[in-house]
């Protein structure tokens, strides 16, 4: 028996970047290497209590439109980022 809850799980993709055929493994690992710093930062104000992980997948979306928003000119292609954690503005239930 599994666990349906995804928050129970012990590990899951949380969110994702995709669109990057254009680009070479340096590249690719410089949007990785910057989603990680950011996170980093976001570790380091966890006193403020921003260390939950919906805030860990905003870094992805910020570097989703800061990429897009630099290269909105070439014609390279744009990223897309996809969250695969659901948002409750009231309490859960499911």
């Amino acid at each position: 028996m599994g666990t349906t809850d995804p928050q129970y799980r012990p590990y899951a993709v949380a969110a994702y970047i995709c669109g990057m055929r254009h680009m070479n493994r340096v590249e690719r690992e410089g949007i990785e290497k910057k989603w990680k710093i950011y996170n980093r930062a976001i570790m380091q104000e966890s006193s403020h209590g921003r260390n939950d992980v919906m805030d860990r997948i905003e870094q992805g979306r910020r570097i989703v439109v800061e990429y897009n928003e630099d290269h909105q000119y070439y014609h390279d292609g744009n990223l897309h980022f996809y969250s695969t954690r659901r948002t409750c503005k009231s309490k859960c239930t499911h």
